[in-house]
């Protein structure tokens, strides 16, 4: 099996202005380049909220929140565009936490086989009357798992969080064989000093992003390979 469909994206959780955040602002400032800020979209940028399409990637901002996602890869390029803005542009940015997450669309050999992870997963034997209901369903009336989410509590020297997974039928590629799967690695930093901004959290995204993608992928080839 093959994934069909990739995403990625960074969450920042801090305080920021969304109403500074405009393609000429990234562009001024060194971050986009002439080309890009040319073909930007501006969905809205307000107080509250600023939604910017960049190319194929889409930041979203709000009081709390700084997003920044893509569906085409190479990933590495969101974490140089927040380093760039967090690291180099507003490095006294407070930021106390950020998300690495990544989904993935792609099919089960078949229809029975999509079926099956699911009751692995969901096993309707707890369930009584209605598992059985379930498990003897078929066809149009075919019922089962419709999401399951797993998180694992972690702990480093310099950060708490967890990794988190959700497991669901794809309703993107294929609604018979379609699996999502999404992975959210949260990282929340310890003892942050006041006067710290950005820093600290850049530090530990630049220095954590590609080993969580790594990890990420391996549970999502597990899922993969189980689809075969």
């Amino acid at each position: 099996m093959e994934i069909e469909r990739s995403h990625w994206s960074i969450v920042l959780l801090g305080s920021f202005n969304p109403a500074i955040f405009h393609p000429s602002w990234f562009e001024m400032h060194d971050v986009i380049s002439r080309d890009i800020a040319a073909i930007a979209e501006t969905k809205v940028v307000h107080n509250e909220i600023s939604i910017i399409e960049l190319g194929d990637i889409t930041i979203n901002v709000e009081a709390g929140k700084f997003q920044v996602e893509t569906s085409v890869a190479p990933e590495i390029r969101l974490l140089d565009f927040v380093s760039k803005v967090f690291g180099d542009v507003l490095p006294h940015s407070k930021i106390g936490s950020f998300g690495i997450n990544k989904s993935v669309h792609f099919r089960a050999s078949s229809n029975a086989k999509r079926t099956e992870i699911g009751r692995r997963l969901a096993p309707t034997e707890p369930w009584g009357a209605f598992g059985d209901r379930l498990e003897n369903s078929s066809g149009a009336l075919l019922g089962g798992m419709m999401s399951i989410r797993m998180r694992e509590i972690l702990e480093d020297d310099d950060s708490r969080g967890h990794l988190e997974a959700r497991v669901e039928p794809s309703n993107t590629i294929d609604k018979n064989t379609g699996i999502f799967v999404t992975i959210n690695r949260h990282y929340e930093l310890k003892d942050v000093a006041e006067h710290a901004g950005a820093r600290e959290a850049i530090e530990k995204l630049d220095k954590e992003f590609e080993s969580t993608l790594d990890s990420s992928d391996e549970l999502i080839n597990h899922f993969v390979e189980m689809a075969d």
